[in-house]
């Protein structure tokens, strides 16, 4: 009589194929819109319908058919609703920061005392500025800079 565990092999190795409850089979897109009086998150989902924990809310993905501006073809609901909307109190602001007229400088109004102020124009990072004191404003020349800075864009001394 032959050996039955011979065949149980190519069934304990496909076994470690199968996806498990720790792998993650959504994806999950954010926008984050500052306004003077509030900021707003918006999430959109993608992937299989299941729940998942946001901010540590239970959200219920599920699929989306109805018509909504707010939605995206083939993007989950968030607990019934085309997106996961949270609102946040507004996030403060350390400087501003303006283009001066007929120039490629940039002038630069702080609230706080900064490290260095930085621009990113979607491709490049340009070093605006070094140190500068609470309540100081400056008119600067960018210089190119090919990296990130080291922390964010306004950094905080």
């Amino acid at each position: 009589m032959a050996k039955p565990w011979p065949l149980l092999i190519p069934v304990v190795l496909l076994a470690g194929c199968a996806p498990t409850a720790t792998e993650s089979n959504y994806r999950a897109h954010e926008i984050q819109i500052m306004f003077p009086e509030t900021a707003e998150r918006w999430l959109y989902f993608s992937g299989e319908p299941q729940q998942v924990e946001v901010a540590g809310e239970v959200v219920a993905l599920a699929a989306w058919e109805q018509v909504d501006p707010r939605a995206f073809p083939g993007s989950l609901s968030a607990n019934g609703a085309p997106i996961y909307q949270q609102t946040n109190p507004p996030t403060p602001s350390f400087a501003t920061t303006i283009k001066a007229p007929y120039s490629n400088d940039l002038v630069v109004s702080t609230q706080q005392s900064l490290r260095s102020v930085w621009f990113h124009d979607g491709a490049t990072w340009w070093q605006v500025s070094g140190p500068l004191k609470a309540g100081q404003s400056i008119a600067s020349a960018s210089t190119i800079w090919t990296g990130p800075p080291q922390r964010s864009s306004w950094t905080k001394s």
